[in-house]
């Protein structure tokens, strides 16, 4: 026990030294005496409330000796990131528009994955679209690959992106809130689409609103179920992988950072779990591929490789040698091969050979992937074009673009037939027809990321904040219904503002009518 107090108070030391050279510097600069003594003494007495916090926390679980010694190292860890916040809490470059830098900075660093992924939800509207249209086009658009690569390249981004901020804080607490979050980031999308198939499109014959609230459930319940959930439109079986394989990708992530400072350790448990995987032909190959990107990242790997002078000419070979396997050529049936060698070591259901449908994941086409994200981590130009704008808009309206497309394609299938009658049949007609599907894909898709996207991340955040942070109790669900209404018109009043904006702009630009040059002139004569 005195170990630990002797552990603490230095820290809590530090605090107050701190405390000590601000009240210096203030009285030097001439400043407000009174004021930057209130501030020291504020600065003191919040690190002793810190440090007597933290040792009765010690005192509390000192019974069992195992638990102590754990307790005892979270405790020193917590007390040292106090000291530190305290001394950064009094630099000059600690302030507002800092802070606003640094998040800016971060949200950019992200932009290139976030068009990424844009990229690939439309990859995906290309190829469902191009099978209703055109089937010649269907196989150009495929790259001549037995698997569409977009869905690969979803799973590696999510394993990329939702460990980041987990690595990079090192904070376990946000693995428990991303698995809060999860259930209500994945099932609310299915229900919003389940809805609009039960009062507009009618097309899956949904019985009832109890159909409604209970498919989604069970259906991101039974990943291993091939089914039937006829209620539930084709493109969602990925949720089921997303919900199943992020969940267990925390976990994962969880006992990286125990060996935080042990690149073996990592390397060999990510390596091997890979090949588990692998093995036993599984979805969280992806997911893991994307871990073992932002763990580089994290370690600095990733840095080191961009400042080696041959990295360019190595990334380059990498995409072109994957690109040559996975694609599929008349006079190159190497990746066939391959495929054909993997899925017959490969285990499923106890029976080793697996069948090769285009639902299911293919080592071939992963590796691809793979490589065009590596390419995307370690290319400053490639994270330079991906974090257009065009492309930012694409990753902003993905996930409702990704959801609503299938409805899409489906209510414009007539256009296929009045463009064939009217322009003739081509490929530059089914081209025109394709791009008129892709318009109104991208406008759906924006119009319903508020509703879809952004609305499941809202109400994840809001059971976490009521579930972990708030009190239980009837007075407080009593005032919680009382101020119901008023977040609700706070939410609604930017969006009805946003939609008058636009219904405004677009009458003022069909109320303006220009007079062309020669009526001006002529009017100008005659006057």
């Amino acid at each position: 026990m005195q170990q630990v107090q002797q552990q603490i108070l230095p820290s809590a030391r530090l605090a107050r030294d701190d405390a000590d050279l601000h009240r210096r510097t203030q009285a030097d600069d001439g400043r407000d005496d009174l004021m930057g003594q209130a501030d020291a003494d504020t600065a003191m007495r919040r690190s002793n409330e810190s440090s007597e916090t933290l040792i009765s926390a010690t005192f509390i679980d000192m019974d069992d000796a195992g638990a102590a010694d754990n307790k005892h190292k979270s405790i020193v860890d917590t007390a040292t990131t106090f000291g530190d916040q305290a001394a950064a809490g009094n630099s000059p470059g600690n302030t507002p528009a800092a802070s606003a830098r640094a998040a800016k900075s971060t949200v950019s660093k992200m932009a290139h994955l976030d068009g990424m992924r844009g990229v690939a939800a439309l990859w995906v509207f290309f190829v469902h679209c191009n099978v209703e249209v055109n089937r010649e086009l269907h196989e150009f658009v495929l790259a001549y690959q037995r698997w569409n690569a977009s869905v690969p390249l979803f799973f590696i981004l999510s394993g990329r992106i939702i460990t980041a901020s987990v690595l990079r804080s090192k904070d376990t607490r946000k693995l428990v809130s991303c698995m809060i979050r999860r259930p209500f980031r994945l099932l609310l999308p299915i229900m919003f689409i389940m809805l609009l198939d039960y009062f507009v499109m009618k097309w899956e014959k949904i019985g009832s609103i109890w159909e409604i609230v209970t498919t989604p459930v069970w259906f991101l319940a039974s990943p291993f179920d091939d089914g039937p959930f006829p209620h539930v439109t084709g493109v969602v079986w990925t949720l089921q992988h997303e919900f199943l394989w992020s969940n267990l990708l925390y976990m994962f992530t969880f006992v990286l950072l125990a060996f935080d400072g042990n690149d073996k350790a990592r390397n060999v448990i990510l390596i091997g779990s890979f090949a588990w995987f692998q093995v036993t032909h599984s979805w969280m190959t992806h997911f893991l591929a994307g871990l073992f990107i932002a763990d580089l990242a994290q370690h600095g790997h990733i840095r080191r490789y961009t400042q080696w002078r041959f990295s360019p000419i190595v990334t380059a070979a990498l995409v072109l040698a994957s690109a040559v396997v996975a694609f599929r050529f008349s006079f190159w049936k190497l990746g066939d091969t391959i495929d054909a060698a993997v899925r017959s070591h490969q285990v499923q259901k106890g029976k080793q050979g697996v069948s090769g449908h285009f639902w299911q994941e293919n080592f071939v086409v992963f590796l691809f992937s793979f490589a065009v994200m590596f390419a995307l981590e370690t290319s400053r130009w490639m994270q330079a074009v991906f974090s257009l704008s065009v492309f930012r808009f694409l990753g902003h309206v993905s996930f409702s673009m990704y959801l609503i497309h299938p409805y899409i394609i489906k209510y414009l299938r007539w256009l296929t037939e009045y463009n064939r009658e009217w322009m003739g049949k081509s490929h530059a007609t089914d081209s025109i027809t394709i791009l008129i599907n892709m318009a109104a894909v991208l406008a759906a898709g924006y119009a319903l990321t508020p509703l879809v996207d952004d609305a499941s991340i809202a109400v994840g955040r809001w059971v976490e904040t009521v579930v972990v942070e708030q009190p239980w109790s009837v007075a407080a669900v009593r005032a919680w219904v009382r101020r119901l209404p008023i977040h609700a018109l706070k939410w609604a009043r930017p969006r009805v503002e946003f939609v008058r904006g636009v219904i405004d702009r677009l009458s003022a630009q069909l109320e303006y009518q220009p007079v062309p040059a020669a009526a001006a002139g002529k009017a100008a004569a005659e006057a």
